[in-house]
């Protein structure tokens, strides 16, 4: 795979080179012809911003804007039109006002309703974001003109240098050597690193012995690092998606999808494992089943697993066409030059599967071996000498928990405890065997990898949604979805707008002739946005970069020469802003903008010789009072109008979270309670909730492990607490907000809360895939007919999924805005019902605990593995509800 330098150094080279193409070209045609160098500029900026990592992403970006000319551009016309004819035939300040607020608003109204057609295809024509296109005739119309003829050319001018923008690092990306990395070797290579990443995993989990801090933090360091290559596997699989190709890395259309389930189960199996080690067993238990010939076959059979994933890796990097890293070795175990083929994969699979069912089918009869008994007996003996003279049977003294009696310091607590340990010991071994599982798996996919692409006409209308944009208007129900979605983001738009155009005609008198309101107008296009903490975070970053490149423009200037001459700056500029764009953000695109936005204005107000000094910063200040003033009024609009605030947007993810948590819980009571009252299993479809579970975990995934990240969700929560806008009151119905600050709002304890709320969603979907194949034979050793069992679970188990849904009702109006504000403490219903909820599970494992001590004390049993899975779906439900407790209570 390549590396990150050689990544950010082809698209920087992109950007570079279709900004160098522009500007040279449009400064050729600017001193010829009529052409003007702010065409050349909007060109240069189109061309730094379409350039991406992928492939697909920039095929993405540069067919976004090309599509959304066709179709927006025809809009924008139509309006402008229309205010041309309700001003009596000619130009009235008022109505060109009030015609690009409707217009703005009407085009994000259609934009959404398209959007809803398209789904699930990302909406290309006419997108959102690309709402300036259908205001550029009438941002013509401001500029001065007023003869119809030259606001034709005037937006055909600018249109046809967006065009030229989008077209040129189009045609660059797909040159070789320089052009971007394309799906047919994204996909497979970011495949190939989630696999080493849970090899890694694997051997971590194969070596560790005792939690310590070596130990854990090796684990968090392999955890960290999966979760980042599962990120870069869902940018590369999203972006193949917007290639011209239609990528499909095994035979069968559908095993991508699987390869990516797979995974993913191997990586919760995993952390199942490594969470459950993290909490440390006792000396007996690691004498018993962690050393000797069981602790060996359980390390085979992770290394076996790791194997398998490294040729799996290995194979699909060959795909990718990475070359071998380079390994020294001893002679005689190869030099290792050659990638894993697929015999070697099938050989791996086969391994890897033959190693953990001897792993399972040890753990499986040990308990009816002598051998291991005499095993007990010593363990128990070098851990407690003061038994040595007692007659009972070391293996009761095990099941009852004599190990942690001067621990617990009661028979029964010692006894619990020798349960919770049971319990976490299934679990870790079911998460070897799961791991194992998916790991054979995803080396037999790996052996029948491919490069199967499929080619499609890039501007079909199912592709880019000009069909979809079309039809909207014939489609009542798109218009309503659109509202919906689309219509408080339309109205802060088209009152940032409106707001800056009053402003404008007001000011206009006392501002040379040459001024105009373009740049304060396009600003806010630019930096309204759908949520209130990406509209501030987006908004102090375009400050900065304005500065900072008006301050280098009048450098540039004050070295001297022509705007031939300052191509090699320019192309330095676009370089290096794009090369460190994940670093600078925002600030680096409207820095490189303001600057070309400088140079050429002001060639176009003089010659193509730009050595006024003093018009210079004059022009240097008046673009930063521009986009000062957009700025603002972006993010004033954006916080106090129509508010659409980030929190809500999280606090209704946590909330259905919370949800599915419930249902999945309460279904899983209901089958305990069928194993302990020994009755049939229920025939329950745990597909759909597996599925719903998986969504909303991927919903909770933020940057990886709950931080906040660039430009995602959690961030703008983030900005909006920490700017004291998360919490307020509606006004006017709802179209105005009020915000309050203080460390009690919503938007600080949601924030808290991810971390919890994630946790508590990975327990949940491990509880329902140790449930959903089904239980074997003795899965009711821990259970049956034990009555505090039974009345923990309560009549057909719906006891405990009762008071889920209880303190459900309790916590709704946490998640809704209007009354988020009036709960910061723990109200003493919701208190008490929390409290029931833990003497629930004290009782369940009370009585689980017992039952496993009169039934013979051990989960696993020769040739039936249903007690150890039973036990640790027992583990996860008491996890997944603690979790769920702790939760409600951060909130």
């Amino acid at each position: 795979m390549a590396t990150a330098f050689g990544v950010r150094s082809r698209v920087a080279f992109q950007a570079a080179g279709a900004v160098l193409i522009s500007w040279v070209c449009g400064t050729l045609l600017a001193s010829s012809t009529s052409v003007k160098y702010l065409e050349v500029a909007l060109a240069c900026v189109i061309g730094f911003a379409t350039p991406m990592n992928h492939l697909g992403d920039t095929c993405r970006n540069g067919f976004t804007w090309i599509t959304s000319a066709f179709v927006l551009a025809p809009l924008g016309f139509g309006c402008c039109y229309l205010c041309f004819l309700l001003g009596g035939l000619r130009w009235n300040h008022w109505i060109v006002a009030i015609g690009l607020s409707c217009t703005a608003f009407l085009a994000i109204l259609w934009a959404f309703a398209a959007q809803q057609l398209s789904a699930p295809r990302a909406q290309l024509a006419g997108n959102s974001a690309t709402v300036v296109i259908a205001l550029i005739p009438l941002l013509v119309v401001n500029t001065g003109v007023t003869q119809q003829k030259q606001v034709l050319l005037g937006a055909a001018g600018l249109l046809i240098a967006l065009f030229v923008g989008a077209v040129i690092p189009l045609v660059l990306s797909h040159l070789p050597y320089i052009g971007a990395l394309s799906a047919r070797r994204q996909v497979p290579a970011c495949a190939a690193a989630k696999l080493t990443a849970l090899a890694d995993l694997c051997e971590a989990t194969a070596i560790y012995q005792l939690p310590t801090p070596a130990a854990l933090q090796r684990h968090r360091e392999c955890r960290l690092r999966l979760l980042a290559a599962t990120v870069d596997l869902q940018a590369a699989v999203q972006s193949a998606s917007m290639e011209l190709t239609e990528p499909d890395l095994f035979p069968e259309a559908s095993m991508l999808g699987d390869f990516k389930s797979k995974s993913e189960d191997c990586r919760r199996s995993l952390q199942m494992k490594s969470t459950m080690l993290a909490a440390g067993f006792s000396q007996v238990t690691w004498d018993l089943f962690f050393k000797g010939a069981q602790g060996e076959l359980l390390r085979s059979a992770a290394v076996s697993a790791a194997h398998a994933l490294r040729s799996s890796a290995s194979r699909l990097r060959h795909l990718a066409g990475d070359e071998v890293p380079e390994v020294p070795s001893a002679s005689w175990l190869g030099s290792g030059s050659s990638h894993a083929s697929a015999k070697d994969c099938q050989e791996a699979a086969q391994r890897c599967r033959s190693a953990w069912e001897n792993f399972w089918e040890a753990q499986l009869t040990a308990a009816s071996q002598p051998q291991w008994r005499e095993r007990v007996e010593e363990s128990m003996l070098r851990s407690m000498p003061e038994f040595e003279k007692l007659p009972g049977v070391p293996l009761d003294l095990f099941l009852s928990g004599a190990h942690y009696f001067k621990t617990e310091g009661s028979p029964e607590g010692a006894q619990v405890a020798a349960f919770d340990e049971a319990c976490r010991h299934c679990a870790s071994l079911l998460g070897v065997r799961g791991a194992c599982e998916a790991a054979a798996s995803l080396a037999e996919m790996a052996q029948h990898a491919q490069q199967d692409w499929r080619w499609r006409l890039p501007f079909a209308g199912s592709f880019t949604g000009c069909r979809h944009w079309l039809r909207v208007p014939f489609k009542p129900q798109a218009w309503k979805t659109g509202w919906n979605k689309g219509a408080k983001f339309g109205g802060r738009m088209a009152i940032a707008i409106l707001i800056a155009e009053i402003i404008y005609v007001n000011v206009k008198p006392h501002l040379p002739e040459d001024e105009d309101g373009l740049w304060t107008l396009i600003t806010v296009t630019m930096a309204v946005t759908p949520v209130a903490g990406n509209s501030i975070f987006r908004g102090l970053l375009r400050l900065f970069g304005t500065f900072l490149g008006a301050l280098l423009a009048v450098g540039t200037v004050a070295l001297g020469g022509s705007a031939y001459t300052q191509a090699p700056s320019v192309f330095i500029m676009a370089f290096f802003n794009k090369y460190f764009e994940q670093e600078l953000q925002f600030a680096g695109m409207v820095n490189f903008t303001t600057y070309v936005i400088v140079l050429n204005t002001l060639a176009d107000r003089n010659d193509p010789e730009i050595s006024d000094q003093q018009e210079v910063l004059r022009l240097a200040t008046r673009r930063m009072l521009d986009v000062m003033i957009g700025v603002c009024l972006a993010m004033f609009a954006n916080v106090f109008f129509f508010p659409e605030r980030a929190v809500d947007e999280l606090r209704a993810r946590e909330l259905l979270s919370f949800q599915r948590t419930a249902e999945a819980i309460r279904t899983s009571s209901v089958v305990l309670a069928g194993l302990a009252a020994r009755a049939p299993e229920p025939e329950d479809s745990w597909d759909d909730l597996r599925a719903d579970l998986f969504a909303s975990a991927e919903a909770m995934n933020f940057a990886g492990d709950g931080r906040p990240g660039v430009m995602d969700l959690l961030s703008d929560a983030y900005f909006e607490s920490q700017w004291r806008v998360a919490g307020g009151a509606r006004v006017l119905g709802g179209a105005l907000w009020v915000p309050c600050g203080g460390k009690s709002l919503p938007g600080h304890r949601c924030l808290e809360a991810v971390i919890g709320i994630s946790r508590m969603l990975r327990i949940t979907y491990m509880m329902v895939s140790l449930c959903e194949p089904g239980f074997e034979q003795g899965a009711e050793r821990p259970l049956a007919n034990d009555p505090m069992v039974l009345q923990a679970l309560g009549y057909q188990g719906a006891a405990i999924g009762d008071e889920l849904d209880r303190v459900l009702n309790l916590m709704k109006p946490r998640f809704e805005a209007s009354g988020c504000e009036q709960h910061k403490g723990t109200p003493g219903e919701l208190n008490e019902t929390l409290e029931r909820l833990e003497e629930r599970l004290e009782l369940l494992f009370r009585g689980a605990a017992a039952s496993r001590a009169r039934s013979g004390g051990l989960t696993l049993t020769a040739g039936h593995c249903g007690g150890a899975r039973s036990a640790a779906v027992i583990k996860m439900l008491h996890g997944a509800v603690e979790a769920f407790i702790q939760a409600c209570r951060q909130l």
